[in-house]
């Protein structure tokens, strides 16, 4: 599934042409160019029912060691509420989050590489006029926006009644070390293709 997200997103295919087999001659084309337009870079999933820090440490280790000294150093986690706390039951989940979220921390330090942590929101956004999210909708991850370097989030106002385009996207950055701010760009759910801001959308 993860492949074919970047092989519609370059390609410009929808992804239920891929799924239903239900191509044109264009479509086949396309896809064959975007195979070799792919980046060329190594890409590791790991698969697994939710793992601990530790579980990840070992896979993270493992694909580093083999990997060559130039290659980019990147962990990707989806999401960070799924993994499993060594704390045990008793321990709230807020404690355990809070513990994951340290490990992280330390991964990225350790291997000396970025950590992309994907996280749940609750549901307090969704009772607001504007839906837009902020960092305390983040599901007991206060240790996870301590520890992060950017918090950013993904909007799509057309999903929540705004009369915009669907292909109309905002990343929001609310905690950078940096410039904080929104960035409006394209994003078309039926292929997952994205781009430059459509200039002609103005909020």
């Amino acid at each position: 599934m993860l492949f074919r997200s970047m092989l519609t997103g370059v390609a410009g295919v929808e992804t239920v042409k891929i799924d239903q087999g239900l191509f044109t001659a264009e479509d086949i084309q396309r896809i064959y160019s975007a195979t070799a337009a792919l980046p060329k870079g190594r890409l590791w999933i790991l698969d697994t029912p939710p793992t601990t820090i530790a579980a990840l440490e070992r896979n993270v280790r493992r694909v580093f060691c083999n990997a060559p000294d130039d290659a980019p150093r990147i962990v990707v986690v989806d999401y960070a509420q799924l993994m499993r706390s060594t704390l045990g039951p008793k321990v709230n989940r807020e404690q355990q989050v809070a513990e994951i979220a340290d490990g992280l921390l330390a991964i990225a330090k350790r291997h000396k590489c970025a950590v992309i942590a994907a996280a749940q929101l609750n549901r307090e956004f969704a009772k607001r006029a504007d839906k837009r999210p902020v960092t305390s909708d983040l599901r007991e991850s206060d240790r996870l926006v301590q520890n992060a370097h950017c918090v950013m989030f993904v909007y799509r106002p057309e999903a929540y009644g705004e009369d915009v385009p669907d292909t109309v996207c905002e990343l929001i950055v609310r905690k950078h070390r940096g410039p904080k701010g929104t960035a409006k760009v394209y994003h078309n759910p039926r292929t997952n293709e994205w781009g430059k801001p459509e200039q002609e959308y103005q909020r």
